[in-house]
């Protein structure tokens, strides 16, 4: 499985699952924080706050990883598809 983050401009950043592993709640904030990391370096206009559309399954709702999207200064934005 592949995520992809972009912006207006460009894919920022790619992130490849292991064979057989799922999206949990770990595994959406080590994302989030290499975004961050990467984000901040290439945009760094955008470092302190964006708006980030995702959608709503469970390990992007669970308190721990919406905790670090207000760490992050982000605002969850939920996807209706």
């Amino acid at each position: 499985m592949c995520t992809v983050f972009w912006d207006r401009k460009r894919v920022t950043h790619v992130d490849y699952l292991e064979l057989g592993q799922t999206i949990k709640p770990d595994y959406c904030i080590t994302t989030l924080t290499k975004v961050k990391v990467l984000t901040s370096r290439v945009r760094p206009e955008k470092a302190a706050t964006f708006p980030l559309q995702h959608n709503s399954v469970k390990s992007h709702t669970t308190w721990n990883t919406v905790e670090h999207f207000a760490n992050l200064n982000w605002t969850p934005i939920t996807s209706t598809i």
